[in-house]
């Protein structure tokens, strides 16, 4: 069930700015060309248009909604440093423009996180030819702690400041998310909750 409202919310982050207005200008449309039949009752027109005006509210919130996450990731990923777990060196995203990203964000206290890092350090191992960063917000002890010397993906640690508003803190605080991002800096991909070495390897075949 997870899995499905992940791939739900993913597809609604991705297309969401084109579905929802798309659906509330059917429904406008659909509610005049109600109310200008005359072959219907009266109560029924007026019924069937007040209903497709109700349904213009959650298009519009909807709409907000996956404006505001998108937002709040792509400012994020715009300025974004890191640490390195090994080292502690700074890095920056930017480090990287011209090259595909998969950024991971994870914690060691996540379940599903954990459970895809295996999945995750595979698809490293197979695709050289991209960058695969993990990051969590925790402390460097903890995390040399839980990972091993040595992996395929980069391992980092990293500090920032979530948005004052609800949905943006929300964008920020999700674990497990991957970001697939262009060599431009920009996102062209989103994948919420645990995944596996398929979903890896499609999302980044997807739009690059």
């Amino acid at each position: 069930m997870q899995r499905v409202l992940g791939a739900a919310l993913e597809f609604l982050l991705e297309r969401g700015t084109f579905i929802f207005p798309l659906t509330a200008t059917v429904l406008v449309a659909l509610a005049g060309l109600v109310l200008t039949r005359r072959g219907l009752h009266r109560w029924l027109r007026r019924g069937v248009a007040g209903l497709c005006f109700t349904l213009v509210v959650p298009c519009a919130l909807g709409f907000y909604f996956v404006r505001s996450v998108n937002a709040a990731l792509a400012h994020r990923v715009g300025g974004f440093t890191f640490r390195l777990v090994s080292d502690d060196s700074l890095h920056h995203l930017s480090d990287y423009a011209g090259k595909t990203v998969v950024l991971n964000f994870w914690a060691t206290w996540c379940g599903p996180c954990l459970r895809e890092l295996p999945d995750l350090e595979r698809f490293a191992e197979l695709r050289r030819d991209l960058v695969v960063l993990a990051v969590s917000d925790e402390s460097p002890e903890a995390l040399r702690a839980a990972l091993p010397a040595h992996t395929a993906r980069v391992n980092g640690y990293f500090s920032d400041v979530a948005p004052d508003d609800a949905i943006g803190q929300m964008a920020y605080q999700g674990r497990p998310t991957t970001l697939v991002i262009g060599g431009d800096g920009r996102i062209r991909n989103m994948l919420i909750g645990a995944q596996s070495l398929a979903a890896f390897q499609a999302a980044v075949s997807r739009d690059l």
